[in-house]
Formats: C-alpha cells, structure tokens, sequence
C-alpha cells in the first residue's frame, strides 16, 4: 500500500505518484491508473485506453505528457487534467479527482440587484488567492454545510468581486429563502472554482457562438465579457438567449451597449412562446443555430442550460463539421440549478 507522503524506495529512477497525501511507485511501463490499481487504490476507469476519460485526473505538480491528453479540450488541459490510463510518468506527479475540491473561502455579500423578476445578481467579495475564470463553477455553503451549484459571471482581470447570478427558488436551500434574505454584509462560504467551461484566449480571429437558456445566461455573460473586453477577440462573437417569455429575459440593454462598442458582437434574444419585435427571434434556439452554423463552423461553441437544448445545438453542430473538442457544454434544468 501506500507510503507516506516524501517516503521514496527501490532503485534509483523510479517515478511516484502521490495521490491524497500517499506516494506510489510507478513500475517500468505503468500508467498512473496500473500503479494505483495495483496498490487497490479506488478511482473511477472504465474503457483503459483513452476514449472513454472516466479515469481523468489532474496534475497538480509534474507533467502527464502530451499522448494522455490527445482529444481534451484546451480548457481542460490548461488545468493539467489527463487519461490516468494513458500517462505513463518519467518524473514525479503529485495528481488529484477534478472533483477534489479542497478549501473553502469565506466571503460577504457585497450587493443583491434583481435582473428581472426571478433573477438576481449577488456580488461577493473576492477571497484573497482565490482565482477563477469567468464561467467557472463554485459550490456556496450554507451554515449547515449544504452546498448549491453557481456558475461565476464576473471576470478575474476586469472585476474585484465575485458575480452571480441566482434564480430564486421558492423553498431553496442553500442560504435562508435562498436569495430573499441575501444581504450586504452577510457571510458565506464558497469551494474553490471548478469546470472547463470558460474561455482561453487563443485563435483570437476564429468565431465564437454562445447559447443558453434563462439564467444559464450567467456563464456565458463572464465569457462574452472576458473574450471580448479583457481579450480583445477579434472574431465574431454571437450569443443567443432563450427564454419562454419577453419578461424573461435580462441584461439586454447591457448586450445594446456592447454591439454598439464592439462590431464583431451580435445579441439574438429568441423567444419560446408566438409574441416577437423588433430584436426578437420567435424560433427555438436550435433553429436560430442551424442559420449560424456555416459562419460559425470554424469557431467554439459554448452551450449552456436545458439538456435538449445543448443535445440538439451540439448535434447540429458536429453534423457541420464543428470539432467536438471545440464544443463546450454546461447542461442542467432551468429552473433548478439550486
């Protein structure tokens, strides 16, 4: 089994793995995922030869090597994740899940703004060492210990607070009244930022296609804003909002502003029930998407909210010849994040 942690043995050469405070040994030949079999540690496998990524893991300290990351997204290799099935270390690693999250932060509430009548935008104090890119995920805790999902909106580069954006849910559970009794000053605390749905700045010329649905509106308004003010990308950039009604829908006059700022940006609100004007589109998402596809092909595309919306925009676009790694997706039900 394994030895504590900085405890090295056998002949000289030999790589480690340490993996929650435990150091392993790699044999000649073994990939991560063989050593920490072999020492009856339990991680998630499956397939055992790249295709199915259920062993992924991060590299906390080391290099996994290119080969055990072949058909990741950039955003997931930036993190250092890798196929522990596929590595097979020639230096020490100090490895983790990507769902071991560590840390908590304790933060306060700076502000609570409505942005329509369900949804409302919580700033939060920015913890010191707590780094993010916008679209990211935290996990907020109330004071007894339960955790609820949020997708930061705000950008590391251009923001000294946290941004989210919360739907209210009668009965939620992850603060009193979940966002009712929010107030400035309150305390709360937050993991660290987690999820490779965000935005890199690279290919910086290539287009960029982003689509949600009600509040999964929030990630994808952090990277709109650090693509397109704190990156300057130079590509077109189109979002599509879905809601069921006009009243729905938020931050339009936010969205205004930038297509007057920026000319490489397009805001499309589409509605789900038969009213329609002026800016408005009366059709599903999807179809909106399929009129986008051949200008928008050779770009990223990043999907958030109802899972039949994303199933569908992500079918349409791997059929046009979209790469898949360069489809980003975050699905979950609206409402329902909390």
């Amino acid at each position: 089994m394994g030895k504590p942690l900085g405890i090295r043995e056998g002949a000289e050469g030999m790589t480690t793995i340490t993996f929650r405070d435990q150091a392993y040994q790699v044999n000649p030949g073994e990939s991560v995922l063989d050593c920490l079999l072999r020492e009856q540690v339990s991680i998630p496998y499956s397939c055992q030869c790249g295709v199915c990524q259920c062993c992924m893991m991060e590299a906390v300290s080391g290099s996994p090597g290119a080969e055990s990351q072949n058909g990741l997204r950039d955003t997931a290799i930036s993190q250092g994740r890798f196929m522990a099935c596929c590595c097979e270390p020639d230096t020490d690693m100090t490895v983790k899940l990507p769902g071991d999250l560590g840390q908590r932060f304790a933060t306060r509430v700076i502000s609570v703004e409505p942005l329509n009548a369900d949804v409302s935008q919580i700033r939060l104090q920015r913890p010191d060492d707590f780094h993010y890119h916008a679209g990211q995920l935290v996990n907020l805790y109330n004071d007894q210990g339960v955790a609820r999902i949020y997708a930061l909106s705000s950008v590391f580069e251009l923001d000294d607070f946290l941004e989210l954006q919360i739907l209210r849910t009668p009965g939620g559970s992850t603060l009193p009244s979940v966002v009712d009794k929010f107030e400035r000053g309150l305390k709360v605390d937050i993991s660290q930022a987690f999820g490779d749905f965000f935005y890199l700045p690279s290919d910086l010329e290539k287009p960029l296609l982003l689509v949600g649905n009600g509040v999964a509106l929030a990630p994808l308004y952090g990277i709109l804003r650090d693509a397109l003010v704190g990156h300057r990308h130079t590509g077109t950039i189109c979002l599509l909002h879905q809601t069921e009604t006009g009243e729905d829908a938020y931050l339009g006059d936010v969205f205004g502003e930038l297509e007057e700022q920026y000319d490489n940006f397009n805001y499309t609100h589409c509605l789900v029930d038969e009213s329609s004007s002026a800016g408005h589109s009366d059709a599903p998402v999807s179809d909106v998407v399929q009129g986008k596809l051949e200008e928008m092909a050779s770009g990223r595309f990043y999907l958030c909210g109802d899972p039949a919306m994303v199933k569908s925009v992500r079918s349409h676009a791997l059929r046009s010849g979209v790469r898949a790694t360069k489809v980003y997706e975050m699905p979950f039900i609206v409402p329902g994040i909390d």
